[in-house]
C-alpha cells in the first residue's frame, strides 16, 4: 500500500516540545508498503490535507496531537481530515477534545480502571483544564495497548528508571520524563505475575473507557502501582506504537511482546479499518461460493493430489493435542478425523473426553460435511479473524492448540498479520500452521484459464507468506511456546496447470 503520514510541524509554534519531539517514521520498521511524510500546519491544514488526499493514497496515518489549546495541528485539522471518510488510523479529533477530568469521569461512571481520587479536593466548574487529584506512593509504568477489532492486546507494561531525588513525593514529571538519566525496562513477568497481570488488566479496562476506541490503533496507558500492588490509570496517550529510529522511548513492548513487531501492529492498524469496512475489502464471499462448489469432492481431492493426509497424521501422531483445539478453516474437517483416528481404538466418546474441537470456515457447504463426522463440538460459519475475535472475547483462556491448514495464504497480508498475533495471544500450547508457498505462476495461470477456458473457474487470490516465515517473523517464544519447526514437503501438484506446490508446516509447540 501507498500510505500518507500526518504529522504535526512546529514550525512557528514555539512549543516546548519541538526540542525534545522525535517524529514518528514507521517506515522504516517494514518493507511491505511506501510511505509518504508531510507536516501539517495548524494554520493551513485544511489546503495541505487536501493536497495530500489529491495524491490518491491507498492509506493514511493520523499523528497530529494538537488539543484545542496546542500550537499545533490537531483538533481541528483531524476533524476536517475525518470528514472526508478515507481509509486511516491515529490520533482521532474526538480523543484529543477531551481532557484527563473527562476519562477520571468515565472510569469512575464505569467502576474501572480505578483512577486517583478526588474528594479531598474539590474544583469548580471552570477549572476544566486543570487537574487536582490525591498523590499515590508508588512507580510509575507504563502499558501499550493495541486495538484488535472490537477487542485490544496489552503488552508487556515496562517501567520508569529514574535518578534519585529530593522530592519526598516522587512522581514523573515532565523535567523528570525526559531527563537525561531517565529510561525504561520491560516488565519481567516471573518477578512479580500478580502485579504484571494486574498492569494489563488496568490497561485494558483504561483503553474501554477512553476515546481511543475506533482510532484503529489503540493507546498507551501511565499507570501508578503502590507497594502494596495496587494500580492507578493516570493517563491515556493515543499513541501505542511510537515508530522512533532512536530515543529513550524506543517502542520495547512492541519490539519484544507482540508477534510480528513493528510490520504486524502496522498491518493491524490497517486490518482494523478493513474490519469496519468488509464490503470493500473482503473477497470471502468468492472463496466460500468456490470452496462450497467444491465440498462433495473435496476429501477426494485431498487424498488424490495432495500430502495432507499424510501431513495430518504425522502431526497426529507426534504432537499432543489434548485439550481444546481450535482448527482455523476447518473445511470438511480431515485434520480432526485424523486426530481421532489416530487414538484408536478408543471410541470418539473416549476421544472427547480429552479433546474439545471447534472449528470454523467461511464456506456452509464444507462445515456441512464437517458437522456430518461428529468430531467436532462447535463449528463457526465464520472468518479466520472474526472467530478469533469471538473467542477471545468469550473463552480466551481455554484455547490450548491453534491449527490452520492450506488457508492462510488467502488472507491479504494485512490480515494476515492481525491473525497471526491474535494465534500467538489466544493458544495456551502450540499454534501450527500449513503455509502453501504459492509461486507467481499460481495466480497467472489461474487468470489465463480463467479468460480461456470453457469450463467455469473461480480464480481466488493467494499471496504468498512463506517469506515472513522464513524470516523468523512469526517465531514467537512464550513460557508456554519455546519454539517453532519449518519441516518442508511437496504437498501438492496440479497437473493441469502444470505446477508442483510446496507447504511449510510451523509448528509452534
Amino acid at each position: 500500500m501507498r500510505i500518507f503520514v500526518f504529522q504535526s510541524s512546529y514550525e512557528g509554534s514555539d512549543s516546548v516540545l519541538e526540542d525534545f519531539d522525535i517524529q514518528s517514521q514507521p517506515g522504516l520498521f517494514t518493507s511491505q508498503h511506501e510511505f509518504e511524510y508531510r507536516f501539517i500546519h495548524k494554520d493551513k491544514s485544511q489546503q495541505e490535507i487536501d493536497a495530500a488526499v489529491a495524491e490518491g493514497f491507498d492509506f493514511y496515518i493520523n499523528f497530529l496531537w494538537g488539543t484545542l489549546d496546542d500550537p499545533v495541528a490537531g483538533v481541528l485539522a483531524s476533524r476536517y481530515f475525518e470528514s472526508l471518510g478515507l481509509p486511516s488510523c491515529g490520533v482521532r479529533s474526538w480523543e484529543r477534545s477531551k481532557t484527563k477530568n473527562d476519562f477520571y469521569k468515565a472510569a469512575r461512571l464505569r467502576g474501572a480502571p480505578p483512577v486517583p481520587g478526588v474528594d479531598h479536593f474539590r474544583c469548580s466548574r471552570d477549572n476544566g483544564d486543570i487537574v487536582i487529584q490525591e498523590y499515590i506512593e508508588g512507580r510509575d509504568y507504563t502499558c501499550s495497548v493495541v486495538e484488535m477489532g472490537q477487542n485490544c492486546i496489552a503488552l508487556t507494561p515496562f517501567v520508569y528508571i529514574t535518578k534519585q531525588t529530593t522530592n519526598r513525593e516522587k512522581f514523573l514529571t515532565f523535567d523528570l520524563k525526559f531527563d537525561k538519566e531517565t529510561r525504561i525496562e520491560l516488565v519481567q513477568k516471573r518477578h512479580n505475575p500478580t502485579l504484571f497481570e494486574r498492569l494489563q488488566q488496568v490497561a485494558t479496562e483504561a483503553f474501554t473507557v477512553s476515546s481511543c476506541i475506533g482510532s484503529n490503533m489503540g493507546c498507551d496507558v501511565d499507570l501508578r502501582a503502590t507497594p502494596a500492588g495496587e494500580v492507578f490509570a493516570i493517563e491515556v496517550n493515543p499513541q501505542p506504537a511510537a515508530f522512533m529510529p532512536e530515543g529513550k522511548f524506543h517502542d520495547l513492548p512492541i519490539i519484544h511482546s507482540l508477534p510480528g513487531g513493528h510490520p504486524a501492529v502496522i498491518n493491524i492498524f490497517i486490518a482494523n479499518h478493513m474490519l469496519g469496512q468488509p464490503d470493500q475489502w473482503s473477497h470471502q464471499p468468492k472463496i466460500a461460493s468456490g470452496y462450497d462448489g467444491l465440498a462433495p469432492k473435496y476429501d477426494t481431492i485431498l487424498s488424490q493430489m495432495t500430502s495432507l493426509p499424510a501431513s495430518f497424521k504425522r502431526l497426529a501422531d507426534r504432537f499432543e493435542f489434548s485439550g481444546t483445539v481450535l482448527d482455523l478453516a476447518c473445511g470438511t474437517g480431515m485434520f480432526g478425523r485424523v486426530l481421532a483416528e489416530s487414538k484408536e481404538p478408543c471410541s470418539l466418546a473416549a476421544f472427547k473426553k480429552n479433546h474439545r474441537l471447534l472449528g470454523c470456515d467461511i464456506s456452509p457447504g464444507m462445515l456441512e460435511i464437517c458437522r456430518s463426522s461428529g468430531v467436532y463440538d462447535a463449528l463457526y460459519t465464520e472468518s479466520m479473524e472474526t472467530t478469533l475475535l469471538k473467542i477471545s472475547s468469550s473463552d480466551a483462556k481455554s484455547v490450548d492448540h491453534i491449527t490452520c491448514f492450506s488457508s492462510i495464504h488467502f488472507l491479504r497480508p494485512e490480515m494476515f498479520s492481525f491473525v497471526m498475533v491474535l494465534c500467538f495471544a489466544l493458544a495456551n500450547k502450540s499454534v501450527t500452521i500449513s503455509v502453501d508457498d504459492i509461486p507467481d505462476v499460481y495466480n497467472e495461470t489461474l487468470k489465463k484459464w480463467a479468460k480461456t477456458s470453457c469450463i467455469r473457474l473461480i480464480v481466488l487470490r493467494a499471496w504468498s507468506r512463506l517469506g515472513s516465515l522464513r524470516a523468523g517473523i512469526w517465531s514467537a517464544e512464550t513460557e508456554n511456546m519455546p519454539g517453532r519447526r519449518l519441516p518442508r514437503r511437496i504437498a501438492f501438484t496440479l497437473p493441469i496447470l502444470g505446477l508442483k506446490g510446496q507447504m511449510v508446516m510451523q509448528e509452534t509447540l
